[in-house]
């Protein structure tokens, strides 16, 4: 008879998140977190060096000093660009301000009387627990 759980042999769980993942496992698929200490694997050789030169760079001799007069070509990065808006907000309504007008006492004694009394609730608690 062949054991059903065979399929589990050769795999471990994470001890974070539980997932399984093969035998050796460097890092959890799931949570990403590192099963084994890196300093405790074993030192390895760089990859040797290749043979095949690296490729050619397009490179335009007039941009240096052959051509004094050359333009130099722009180099352009996001951090050059000035921040611009994606939204303007000056025509919004939103009015973060606190209003003062406003009277809390009267809307709390609104908000007040509107609650049960607490004899009310006493009473209607015992009355239940008669029943």
């Amino acid at each position: 008879m062949v054991d059903p759980l065979e399929v589990f042999h050769n795999l471990e769980s994470c001890p974070n998140c539980g997932c399984l993942t093969k035998l050796g496992a460097l890092r959890c698929p799931e949570c990403g977190s590192f099963h084994t200490d890196l300093n405790s694997l074993p030192d390895r050789d760089p990859p040797p060096p290749s043979l095949e030169p690296p490729p050619p760079k397009d490179l335009d001799p007039t941009l240096y000093s052959l051509n004094p007069a050359a333009a130099l070509p722009e180099e352009t990065s996001d951090e050059d660009e000035p921040i611009v808006p994606t939204q303007l907000w000056d025509d919004s309504s939103t009015d973060f301000a606190f209003d003062d007008s406003i009277d809390y006492e009267s809307m709390k004694e609104r908000v007040e009387s509107q609650l049960p009394d607490d004899d009310d609730e006493k009473s209607r608690i015992e009355g239940d627990e008669h029943e």
